[in-house]
C-alpha cells in the first residue's frame, strides 16, 4: 500500500534556494550534510537542484540537520493558540 510519504518529493525553487543558502551559511560541504543526514550525497544535490527525491525521511533528516523545517501541507502544523480559549470561544 503506498501513501503520500512514499511519493518522491519534488522540492520548489524556493526550498531548493533555502537549502543552498543553510548549507552555505554553516559552510559544510555536500558530504559532510549527507553524513550528518545519513543520506546520500546526491540526495542533497536533488534537494538543492529542486529535483525529485524518493527519499522523503531522508529529505526531512537533510532539512533538519541544516535548521530547516520542511514546507507544505504535509508538514502544516496549526497555529498555537495561547488565548486558552475553546472553538466554542469559552476559556
Amino acid at each position: 500500500m503506498r501513501t503520500p510519504d512514499d511519493e518522491p518529493r519534488t522540492t520548489d525553487p524556493a526550498t531548493a534556494v533555502r537549502v543552498r543558502a543553510a548549507r552555505a551559511r554553516g559552510a559544510y560541504t555536500i558530504a559532510t550534510v549527507a553524513a550528518l543526514a545519513r543520506v546520500d550525497p546526491g540526495v542533497v544535490v536533488a534537494l538543492e537542484n529542486g529535483e525529485a527525491v524518493a527519499d522523503t525521511a531522508g529529505c526531512d533528516r537533510v532539512l533538519a540537520v541544516l535548521g530547516l523545517r520542511p514546507e507544505g501541507s504535509r508538514h502544516a502544523t496549526p497555529a498555537l493558540d495561547l488565548t486558552g480559549r475553546r472553538d466554542d470561544g469559552s476559556v
